[in-house]
């Protein structure tokens, strides 16, 4: 009995130090285990970070490019805003002819910050302009004919409007020009019409000075060409 009472103590020495290296190993563990969580947490921040960084890079960047085309329809846009007078005959009987075109919303002046592309897409979804067209005898200014064209969007490369409405007794095809002299060949005017229209979008004319029109009735199968000419910004 005592033989065995003085193993066990002798063992004790023993046991103490395993338990103390099971301990260190069980800590060690742990510790690694956090270490790993950590860097995890840490290598998914990042990720997602740079994720941010790259939706954030190409928003910026697409609304940067929406912009530009923004400024491109709102110079095309502007240049036209304003009054034009012209006549033409029908029937041997001379006839005055205004055209009124006003644009939906006014041109965005940049800040400091970049704006979101959904801002700059309700800009370029909500411009437009509209139009009114009133014809008349020159006797008999009281008796006039008009007609409202609203959400009127032109193209901006080519040139050219078009104007219709249900409640319009006529179609109106309008281009822009630089000049008064009448142009009769069809192929020639539009060629001009698209000059012009880079011109104003490359911001070397401010202003559209002339439109070339045709207008045709829904009564008959004529077609009337006239001019017309800026008179009001």
């Amino acid at each position: 009995m005592r033989t065995a009472t003085l193993r066990f103590f002798s063992l004790l020495p023993l046991l103490g130090a395993a338990a103390f290296l099971a301990g260190c190993i069980v800590q060690k563990k742990g510790s690694s285990e956090d270490k790993i969580r950590e860097y995890t947490d840490i290598q998914s921040q990042v990720e997602t970070r740079n994720a941010v960084d790259a939706e954030n890079g190409n928003r910026k960047k697409w609304s940067s490019e929406m912009e530009t085309d923004l400024q491109r329809r709102q110079r095309f846009y502007q240049s036209l805003a304003g009054i034009y007078e012209g006549t033409f005959k029908i029937n041997g009987s001379d006839f005055n002819v205004r055209i009124t075109m006003v644009p939906s919303i006014p041109p965005y002046i940049p800040g400091d910050r970049v704006r979101l592309p959904e801002e700059v897409a309700s800009d370029l979804n909500n411009l437009y302009l509209n139009v009114q067209v009133v014809q008349w005898n020159p006797q008999n200014s009281i008796g006039s004919v008009g007609c409202l064209f609203e959400n009127v969007r032109p193209d901006i490369d080519r040139g050219k409007l078009s104007l219709s409405s249900e409640g319009c007794p006529s179609l109106y095809l309008l281009n822009v020009a630089e000049d008064a002299d009448e142009v009769a060949d069809g192929t020639e005017r539009k060629a001009a019409a698209t000059r012009v229209a880079s011109r104003i979008i490359e911001g070397k004319l401010d202003r559209v000075p002339y439109l070339k029109a045709r207008m045709q009735p829904t009564t008959n199968a004529a077609v009337y060409s006239f001019s017309t000419a800026r008179v009001e910004e």
